[in-house]
């Protein structure tokens, strides 16, 4: 092992759960193969909160934004056909 990995071992093993969702998911955003020690270094102590967060994560990906997207489409759509209208 060099000294860089020992040293972002060291790093690794002092992140949060939350710290570690986070970076998973910046490498998800950045399509991107997240660092396997993130999860490999995680504490067994944190691996129920650092669920809690992954489940949140997913229920905002798979819940929250098409929900959102489809209330910003209809939303558009209306100012669209009510701008149309304000004009004839």
């Amino acid at each position: 092992m060099s000294a860089g990995d020992a040293r972002l071992d060291r790093l690794h093993a002092g992140l949060t759960a939350r710290e570690r969702v986070l970076l998973l998911h910046r490498a998800l955003l950045a399509a991107e193969r997240a660092d396997p020690a993130i999860r490999a270094t995680m504490p067994r102590e944190q691996g129920r909160e650092f669920n809690h967060y992954v489940a949140l994560a997913n229920g905002v990906l798979h819940v929250i934004t098409p929900r959102a997207l489809a209330l910003h489409y209809e939303v558009e759509a209306s100012g669209s056909s009510s701008s149309c209208l304000a004009r004839t």
